[in-house]
C-alpha cells in the first residue's frame, strides 16, 4: 500500500484478517502484533469503523473519514445538483488530521467518438474540519448512509432519468433550445438555440479521460476493476495490446444496464450560437427547438424566381447532407452572396431559410475575425467546419472587405481575400455573405458563389409588408389595434410623396415599431392590454424626421453653405 494511502483499509476487513490469519509460525506473531496495534493504540478509530459498518454511524472525524469510502462504493455528491460516483481510491498525507483528503471518483461520460458512456476520472478534494461532524453535512455521502436516510429509490430514479437524456445526446449533435442562466448577460424573453456535440471534430475538447488505477488498463478492464461497465452493454472490449489485464474482462461482465446511467454528469457542454462560447449547462434546462415553420409568403422577395430558386438550393444542400450521398464525388458547400444596403432584408433571408429549414442560423460579424491572414486561415476553418458538422446555416455579416477586388495596392487586404479563398475551396458548410458597399467585387470570390442576389431599396409594398410583419408579431395587442394600425399605415405610404414611410428601410422600420410600442407600454396602466395606436408611430417618426434635418444643416454649416 502506497505511503499516501491511509491503512484505514486495515479497519474494513479486520475481522477478516481475524479468520485467516495462519495457524503457526512468524506470520501469524506479526499479523498478531498489527491487529493488537489497531485494536488498543487505535481503539477510537476501531470503534468508529465498527459503526459504519454496522450502519450506525451519524457523526465523524476528519481523522476517520477514510472509513465511509472505499474502492467500489458508490457515493453522492450534492453540489449542482445530485451526482453518484465510484470510488476509485482515497488519498492522504502523511498527517490524517492536517492535509486534504483526496477521492479519486470516477463517473461515465462520452468518449471520444461520442458512442458509448465509458469512466472518467475526477478527485474530488475534502478540506480539513475540526470537531466531528453530521454526516449530512458532508460533500460526499456514502451509498448507505443516503439509503437509511434519504428517499434513496426516488433519488436514484431521478438521476438515472436524468443519465437518459444525458445518452440521449450521443451519435450526433443536437440543436437544443436553452433556458438557464449559464450565459448571464441573456435575456429570458427571447430563446436560446445552443449546440449539444460529443461526436464531430466541432465539439469541446475537454482532456478529462479517465487514468487507470494503477496500471495501464483499456476501457473494459477498467471500468470491470471499478465495479460498472461501459454503457451501452459490450461496447468496449478487450485490447490486448494495451491491456495488462491478459483479457480478464468479458464484454457485459457485471453491467447492470441502464442502471449505469446513474453515474451519468447533471451537466453538458453546449455552444451558444449567441455568444459564440462554450459552457456547461444542466440537462433539465434543455429541451428541443420548436418547430416554427414561417410561411412562404413571409419572405419579401420581389423576384420570385430568384426566391423559388434560393429556397431550391438551400433545400438540396440539407438533402444532400442527410442523405450521406454526395453528389459529386464528395460533399460540397454552397456559397451565397447578398448584396444590398441597410435594412434591405440580408439576415431576414437568412434568418427565415434557416427557420424554413429547421437549422441553426449561426452569425459571424466579420469584423470580429483576425485581421492576421494565418490567424483568419485558422478561425475560417473552424468557423466552416462548425456550420457543416452542425448542419447550421452560416451568415458572415459585413463581409465587404473579405469579398472585394485585389488590386495590389494592400497587400495584407489582399491576403486576407486569398485566404478566404482557400477556405472556400475546402468548405463543406452552407455559407451566406452579406455585403453593403459599393466596392468591385473579387472575380474569383464570385466565381465560387453559388448564387449572388442582388437587394433593392424596399418599394412601398415591400416596406407595408414590413410594417405588418412587425403588427402581427406583438402578442398582447388587441385584434382591432392590429387593423387600425394597419389601415394607418396603409393609409399614410400611399399619401404623396409616399407619407412618412417612402424612404424607409427594413432595419429603421422595425426600431421604429419597437420605439413606438414602448412608448405605448408605457403611458398603460400596469395590468391592462396595450393599445398602440399611429399616434404613436407618428410620434416617432417626428424624432426621426427632426434628426435627419439636424444632421442636414450641421452638415451644411461644417461645409460653409449656411448655419444651423
Amino acid at each position: 500500500m502506497p505511503i499516501h494511502e491511509p491503512y484505514h483499509a486495515l479497519f474494513k476487513n479486520l475481522r477478516r484478517l481475524h479468520k485467516i490469519l495462519p495457524s503457526t509460525g512468524d506470520d501469524r506473531k506479526h499479523a498478531e502484533l498489527l491487529l493488537d496495534f489497531i485494536t488498543t493504540e487505535q481503539s477510537g478509530t476501531w470503534h468508529k469503523s465498527l459503526e459504519v459498518e454496522e450502519r450506525r454511524c451519524r457523526r465523524i472525524a476528519f481523522r476517520d473519514l477514510c472509513l465511509l469510502y472505499f474502492t467500489g462504493q458508490t457515493v453522492f455528491r450534492r453540489e449542482s445538483g445530485w451526482r453518484a460516483y465510484k470510488v476509485g481510491r482515497i488519498e492522504t498525507g502523511a498527517d490524517f488530521t492536517c492535509g486534504p483528503l483526496r477521492v479519486h471518483a470516477y463517473y461515465l461520460d462520452f468518449d471520444n467518438m461520442g458512442q458509448s458512456l465509458v469512466p472518467h476520472l475526477e478527485v474530488l478534494t475534502i478540506s480539513p474540519y475540526q470537531y466531528d461532524r453530521e454526516i449530512r453535512d458532508l460533500v460526499l455521502l456514502p451509498e448507505w448512509y443516503v439509503h437509511n436516510h434519504l428517499k434513496m429509490d426516488v433519488l436514484r430514479d431521478r438521476l438515472i432519468q436524468r443519465g437518459k437524456k444525458y445518452w440521449a445526446y450521443n451519435s450526433r449533435p443536437f440543436l437544443q433550445e436553452y433556458s438557464g442562466d449559464a450565459w448571464g448577460n441573456t435575456s429570458k424573453s427571447v430563446p436560446m438555440q445552443v449546440m449539444v456535440d460529443y461526436t464531430t471534430a466541432s465539439k469541446k475538447s475537454e482532456d478529462n479521460m479517465s487514468h487507470s488505477l494503477m496500471n495501464p488498463t483499456c476501457q473494459a478492464c477498467r471500468s470491470i476493476a471499478l465495479g460498472f461497465a461501459p454503457f451501452p452493454q459490450g461496447s468496449y472490449s478487450h485490447d490486448p495490446e494495451f491491456c495488462f489485464q491478459l483479457g480478464r474482462y468479458r464484454k457485459g461482465e457485471d453491467c447492470e444496464g441502464k442502471c449505469m446511467l446513474l453515474y451519468c454528469p447533471s451537466q453538458v457542454w453546449a455552444f451558444s450560437f449567441r455568444h459564440k462560447t462554450w459552457k456547461q449547462v444542466h440537462v433539465s434546462h434543455l429541451i428541443d427547438v420548436k418547430v416554427q415553420k414561417p410561411e412562404w409568403k413571409d419572405l419579401r422577395m420581389a423576384d420570385m424566381d430568384r426566391k423559388t430558386q434560393l429556397d431550391l438550393m438551400v433545400a438540396s444542400y440539407f438533402r444532400e447532407r442527410d442523405s450521406g450521398r454526395p453528389i459529386f464525388g464528395r460533399r460540397q458547400g454552397i456559397n451565397m452572396l447578398l448584396h444590398g444596403g441597410s435594412g434591405t432584408g440580408k439576415r431576414f433571408i437568412a434568418e427565415f431559410l434557416a427557420r424554413r429549414h429547421n437549422a441553426a442560423l449561426y452569425e459571424i460579424s466579420c469584423s470580429s475575425l483576425p485581421q492576421a491572414a494565418d490567424s483568419l486561415n485558422i478561425e475560417l476553418r473552424t468557423i466552416f467546419s462548425r456550420a457543416a458538422n452542425w448542419g447550421a446555416l452560416l451568415l458572415l455579416k459585413h463581409a465587404d472587405s473579405l469579398v472585394q477586388a485585389r488590386l495590389g495596392r494592400d497587400v495584407r487586404q489582399d491576403n486576407l481575400v486569398s485566404t478566404l479563398l482557400e477556405a472556400l475551396d475546402s468548405s463543406e458548410a452552407l455559407v451566406f455573405f452579406s455585403a453593403s458597399y459599393s466596392t468591385e467585387h473579387d472575380p474569383h470570390i464570385i466565381s465560387r458563389m453559388h448564387m449572388a442576389l442582388p437587394l433593392p431599396e424596399l418599394e412601398a409594398e415591400a416596406q407595408n409588408a414590413t410594417w405588418r410583419h412587425a403588427i402581427n408579431n406583438v402578442q398582447c395587442l388587441p385584434e382591432y389595434d392590429r387593423e387600425d394600425l394597419e389601415c394607418f399605415v396603409k393609409k399614410d405610404s400611399c399619401s404623396p410623396p409616399n407619407g412618412s414611410f417612402g424612404s424607409m428601410n427594413g432595419q429603421e422600420i422595425k426600431s421604429c415599431f419597437q420605439a413606438a410600442l414602448a412608448l405605448a407600454t408605457r403611458e398603460q396602466p400596469r395590468g391592462q392590454h396595450i393599445s398602440l395606436k399611429g399616434d404613436h408611430i407618428k410620434k416617432v417618426l417626428g424624432f426621426r424626421d427632426m434628426f435627419k434635418e439636424y444632421v442636414r444643416k450641421t452638415y451644411k454649416y461644417y461645409h460653409g453653405e449656411g448655419g444651423i
